[in-house]
């Protein structure tokens, strides 16, 4: 999964794919590392779907702007970046179904 250090770097991934499934999340989030391996093997089943990550503390305005209250955060972006959804905890069987749900509307 990509890691996102700056504004610049994430609008330019958002405007590049058609759909971009953000992990917003920090490193003191012990959930948030837990689910790290999941999340990867979601990455690999699902290659139509941008994944990247961005750290809450380093990309404040990135997260205030998408008002990310609680981590870990999961929000599907397209590429108008209007946001699709969300989904915030690190229960893997929802965060499984949320984007599986994704990859229906692409290809």
């Amino acid at each position: 999964m990509k890691v996102i250090k700056t504004v610049n770097e994430f609008n330019n991934e958002i405007l590049s794919h058609d759909i971009t499934c953000v992990k917003f999340s920090a490193t003191w989030c012990r959930p948030c590392k837990q689910i790290e391996p999941f999340v990867k093997s979601l990455e690999e089943k699902y290659p139509l779907i941008n994944f990247i990550h961005v750290d809450i503390n380093l990309l404040e305005s990135v997260s205030d702007h998408y008002k990310v209250e609680s981590i870990p955060c999961f929000i599907a972006i397209t590429k108008n970046a209007k946001v699709q959804s969300r989904i915030v905890g690190s229960n893997t069987v929802n965060i499984q179904k949320f984007i599986s749900k994704l990859s229906q509307h692409l290809g």
